[in-house]
């Protein structure tokens, strides 16, 4: 199976029905995936589920849809608990999302499966406008995901049917409605994906297109012999005059054009304060007591920070991501490496009992989840190492799949005095 955390040594359910379904999709693609991997990771899934002992309710539904259709898809079916958990749904039109997208993904598990009785309710998917609802737990479920996987699973059975064109439209300009950020990478995966499945067959044949910026033919830095794709990266194209590409003749069909952009704005203002998420940050010395930034630290100084993160909903949230950037003056005092220093005054029981954590040169990460209501505490140790004036940037947390949940708090200037200053 496949954990959801780099170095995880459990798997867990949901993440190994995700890698797995991907992975057979890459395969069909023609990506080179060893067949014995996916066996392995179908193998796990299939024991895992035989050995959950769960009664067919709604909610194990909702929790074990799309384990089902996986396993089906990669033709190892258990219709009969698919059965069990079809009839296990309430037989209504007003059902709430995710048990919709359970009913969803169970009756193409069976399809897939051989058993045809749902085709008619398969080709009728949701049509309804697609709200903001999004779950918090290990599901990743939200409403415009359920379309997106949807629109997928629709076209894998079904092809390009055009029962499915008015989801394809609804699943589009809800995409279309807002930037990428506000959206989480499973409602962005899947309607891309479902969107993709819709995307007519390419061009037969093409010339090698041509890129120009600024009238200056940019060679490409990736491109495929045996289809003329190409790729090409180009640093402040956003300052150019022009940018051009060139396809002198297309034949038989569409080439379709892939753009990203990435980048810093100039002078992008931050929000602060925060939607059902509260945080603050304090500078401490080596006894807790707060520090005065503003009279400047010295080179080699340790400084104590202390993140302090609450949940101000009513309900419990999962994956949460607190994010601290550093200053190029900081480097965090990593007690991975035997550094870091062991504060007595701290208190265990205010700690955040997290799920993940990175220690990157220029920013710590912690991930976890936090009760309604429950404030916690992440206290960590960085070293002054260099001497100067820097910026300490903006301190934040969000729910990594509800985006509206969110919080920042203002960074400001520090300096750093080396042991020179004095004689200056």
């Amino acid at each position: 199976g496949f954990g959801y955390w780099p170095g995880a040594v459990e798997p867990t359910p949901w993440a190994t029905a995700y890698a797995t379904h991907l992975l057979i999709e890459a395969s069909e693609a023609g990506f080179p995936v060893a067949p014995e991997r996916i066996d392995a990771a179908l193998s796990w899934l299939d024991s895992d589920v035989e050995g959950s002992g769960k009664a067919p309710t709604p909610g194990a539904a909702a929790e074990e849809a799309y384990l089902y259709y996986v396993l089906a898809y990669g033709k190892h079916p258990k219709k009969a608990r698919i059965g069990a958990l079809l009839r296990a749904l309430p037989d209504r039109a007003d059902l709430d999302g995710a048990l919709r997208e359970a009913r969803y993904l169970l009756m193409a598990a069976l399809y897939l499966s051989g058993d045809r009785r749902y085709e008619a309710d398969l080709k009728r998917p949701d049509l309804s406008p697609i709200e903001m609802d999004r779950s918090h737990g290990w599901t990743f479920y939200s409403d415009l995901r359920f379309r997106g996987l949807a629109l997928s699973v629709f076209t894998d059975l079904f092809g390009r049917d055009p029962a499915a064109e008015p989801l394809a439209d609804l699943v589009a300009r809800q995409v279309a409605r807002s930037e990428s950020r506000y959206y989480t990478t499973q409602e962005l995966a899947w309607a891309l994906s479902g969107l993709g499945r819709r995307v007519e067959v390419g061009a037969v044949d093409f010339d090698p297109p041509v890129l120009k910026v600024d009238g200056r033919i940019v060679p490409p830095s990736r491109e495929d012999p045996r289809t003329k794709e190409r790729s090409w990266a180009v640093a402040r194209a956003s300052e150019a005059k022009s940018v051009v590409l060139e396809i002198p003749r297309i034949e038989g069909g569409r080439l379709w054009l892939v753009q990203s952009s990435e980048g810093v704005r100039r002078d992008e203002p931050f929000t602060y304060g925060g939607q059902g998420l509260r945080i603050s940050r304090r500078y401490l010395d080596e006894d807790g007591e707060p520090l005065d930034l503003g009279a400047g630290l010295s080179l080699g100084d340790a400084v104590q920070v202390e993140l302090r993160i609450t949940n101000r909903t009513r309900d419990r949230l999962e994956n949460l991501a607190l994010v601290d950037r550093l200053p190029a003056g900081f480097e965090i005092e990593n007690p991975r490496l035997g550094r870091g220093m062991a504060a007595d005054w701290i208190d265990p029981e205010t700690l955040w009992s997290t799920e993940h954590m990175n220690l990157r040169d220029d920013r710590l990460e912690v991930f976890g989840a936090l009760e309604p209501g429950e404030t916690r505490t992440v206290i960590y140790t960085v070293r002054a190492t260099a001497a100067g004036r820097f910026t300490l940037p903006p301190a934040s947390a969000e729910a990594m799949y509800d985006p509206a949940l969110w919080a920042r708090v203002k960074g400001r200037q520090i300096e750093i005095a080396g042991p020179w200053d004095d004689y200056l």
